[in-house]
């Protein structure tokens, strides 16, 4: 009588197919660890930017209105500008007649005084603190002068007044101080954060966090490229050159470093008589 053998798998077959899926499991495992991190390393690329995108904004749209003697004072972490938020021109020595302007640009706006340009002599801007916010203006000045208020436009009185000087159908803007500076987050612990503050309102912690290389260059007079230090004069700078370092707020698993976007940007001022 013949005996039918059953068909299996050797012992030795077994173990070779066992270590071939072992190799297979973890070459799999690897691949998708590395892909997980790519994506979380792109993910933390992609957030960095967006806080320098976010901040870049915000400064390109005031730094571009300034001019010569807008900066207040400045260091490479903190700048304090005389930003304007509404444009005019002159119709006397104390009243204004401004262009429209949407009407929270007044109501978020905190006044801390006006410029007036001379036209007559020098071209450059006379800047004057206001005692108090100014008050409503009659029509009648301007439209005696033969300047006529647009529509949403509005007329109002400065106080103190501009000097004789100046004149009739001169430029003329409304300010408002604010400061903007590098410095320790509330928002994030242990990181850097980029704060707003206008004079007289509350901080806002605009972006965070940023490297602790972001800082503020400025460009000056007669030279074509940006430089670390404060010019002696700061009516000598001509435009900030913004240097927005900013990083992901957590490291990505087995990188040895916070992923970073290392943003440069020119800003140039605009408003400027020389």
């Amino acid at each position: 009588m013949s005996v039918r053998r059953r068909h299996g798998f050797s012992l030795i077959e077994l173990l070779i197919s066992l270590t071939i899926v072992t190799i297979l499991g973890a070459s799999l495992t690897r691949l998708m660890t590395s892909q997980m991190r790519f994506f979380s390393m792109m993910g933390s690329k992609r957030d960095a930017r967006a806080i320098t995108r976010g901040s870049l904004l915000i400064l390109q749209n005031e730094l571009r209105m300034l001019e010569t003697s807008g900066v207040d004072s400045a260091t490479n972490l903190k700048l304090v500008l005389k930003v304007p938020y509404v444009f005019g021109v002159v119709c006397s020595t104390s009243t204004v007649s401004l262009l429209p302007v949407d009407s929270l640009i007044y109501s978020s706006a905190v006044p801390g005084g006006y410029a007036w340009r001379d036209t007559a002599t020098s071209g450059g801007y006379t800047y004057v603190t206001q005692n108090a916010a100014p008050g409503s203006g009659t029509a009648s000045t301007c439209t005696g002068q033969s300047i006529t208020t647009l529509t949403g436009g509005r007329v109002i009185t400065v106080s103190p007044t501009m000097s004789s000087s100046a004149a009739v159908g001169a430029p003329v803007f409304l300010w408002q101080k604010v400061t903007y500076e590098f410095k320790a987050s509330t928002a994030v612990s242990g990181a850097t954060a980029l704060w707003r503050t206008v004079n007289g309102g509350s901080a806002d912690e605009i972006a965070v966090p940023f490297d602790t290389s972001a800082k503020f260059r400025f460009y000056v007079l007669d030279r074509d490229t940006s430089q670390v230090g404060v010019p002696s004069s700061l009516s000598q700078i001509r435009g900030i050159d913004l240097q927005l370092d900013a990083k992901a707020e957590k490291r990505v698993a087995g990188r040895a470093a916070t992923e970073t976007a290392k943003v440069r940007a020119s800003v140039f001022f605009r408003n400027r008589a020389l």
